[in-house]
């Protein structure tokens, strides 16, 4: 019972200490600059310091992450392949409070291969600081919807792009029940029938595609903006 019991503690001790931990390294690793903050957001990744990207967070984005950061011990990504460098490109400020970075990694491995990810992250000012408020996966493709239509049971768009964002200049991507379509760089949450001809979007694509021209695929996510 007392072994027990010292095991519990010892567990809330450690709790205690990374939480914080986490909000000591916020008061320093935070500045009044956004970039700054989108800098030290890739260096949490690139250590995969799970400890200094929760302090990074706004609190909305920690109360998402909390219970993922404990379960993996406040490490995140992995120790192969591993990131060896990072770019932060600011690619709009939408107003004086929010800002868009994405960030390109380029990982490597033991047979010193290498291969880029991307990711976007919107930075927001929170009182004195500038905090991550969203983290996703840079789009496949940015564009205006210029036809929609239905195959095999599910809706699809037709988006012609700029390649301002993302891979591709076209694409045909169906929208499932899988697919999380959001209000611009918020988390509010739209339905499909919201999609119409005319509005812009940034859609990350999910499942296999088809390699024809233009791709046919699956969206994850669709990130809706006014016209």
């Amino acid at each position: 019972m007392q072994k027990k019991l010292f095991t519990v503690l010892i567990s809330v001790v450690c709790l205690v200490t990374i939480v914080s931990i986490a909000y000591a390294s916020q008061s320093v690793v935070v500045k009044s600059d956004p970039t700054a903050t989108a800098k030290a957001w890739a260096t949490g990744v690139q250590t995969r310091n799970g400890t200094l990207q929760y302090a990074l967070m706004s609190p909305e984005l920690q109360k998402k992450n909390y219970q993922l950061f404990v379960d993996n011990n406040w490490s995140t990504g992995t120790s192969s392949p591993w990131i060896v460098k990072y770019t932060v490109v600011e690619r709009e400020k939408i107003d004086a409070t929010t800002y868009i970075y994405d960030i390109e990694y380029t990982f490597s491995d033991s047979t010193k291969a290498t291969f880029i990810t991307s990711e976007t992250i919107v930075v927001k000012k929170y009182g004195d600081n500038w905090l991550v408020a969203c983290t996703e996966q840079t789009a496949d493709i940015q564009g205006q919807i210029t036809e929609i239509t239905v195959k095999d049971g599910n809706l699809r768009i037709f988006i012609e792009g700029t390649k301002t964002v993302g891979s591709y200049d076209k694409a045909y991507v169906a929208v499932t029940d899988e697919t999380k379509i959001y209000q611009g760089w918020t988390d509010e949450l739209l339905s499909s029938d919201q999609l119409t001809k005319g509005l812009t979007v940034e859609v990350v694509f999910s499942g296999p595609a088809l390699m024809s021209y233009p791709i046919q695929v699956g969206a994850g996510s669709i990130r809706v903006f006014t016209q």
